[in-house]
């Protein structure tokens, strides 16, 4: 389903002929310890972010996929609603429609939540750029891996931003 969904809109782009898209990847890489009644160890995580998006008169919306790899797994995907400047500033508020996060024997499942990027991004050219961010998550989990309980995990994590604009 995140696969159609993120074809879906790189094929809506195109419809929008006037106006600016965006592809974009982000990147994060951490090492950190844990500890909590359901968590606890230390972990080496990686985290990308895909995004495609396209201007609607002053705002841009878009779509956003999710992954993290190394010790932690998991994904979310949804929609994006942003603002950029000329200047490269830009901000973007995400709705996860669905997130899954796996921690050593530990799954969370059946997640959903709110995202928040704020940064900016240099144009390297005609078409390409690169840029920083910071990328606050919060996202709460419906199911633990087989029991129904509510988890929140809540993060803030600065980004590498590459892309290009067509």
């Amino acid at each position: 389903m995140k696969h159609l969904f993120m074809l879906g809109l790189l094929f809506a782009a195109p419809q929008f002929a006037a106006a600016e898209s965006q592809f974009g990847l982000s990147l994060y890489k951490t090492e950190s310890k844990s500890d909590g009644d359901n968590i606890s160890g230390e972990s080496k995580d990686s985290f990308y972010d895909l995004k495609i998006n396209t201007d609607i008169g002053p705002v841009y919306v878009g779509g956003i996929y999710g992954t993290r790899a190394d010790d932690n797994t998991g994904s979310e995907y949804g929609v994006t609603l942003g603002v950029r400047s000329k200047s490269g500033f830009f901000g973007e508020l995400h709705y996860f429609l669905a997130a899954e996060y796996k921690s050593s024997s530990n799954e969370f499942k059946k997640g959903s939540g709110l995202g928040v990027d704020l940064g900016y991004n240099a144009m390297l050219g005609s078409s390409f750029y690169m840029g920083f961010q910071f990328a606050y998550r919060t996202i709460t989990y419906k199911e633990f891996n087989t029991a129904t309980a509510e988890n929140k995990i809540t993060s803030l994590k600065p980004m590498i931003n590459l892309g290009f604009m067509f």
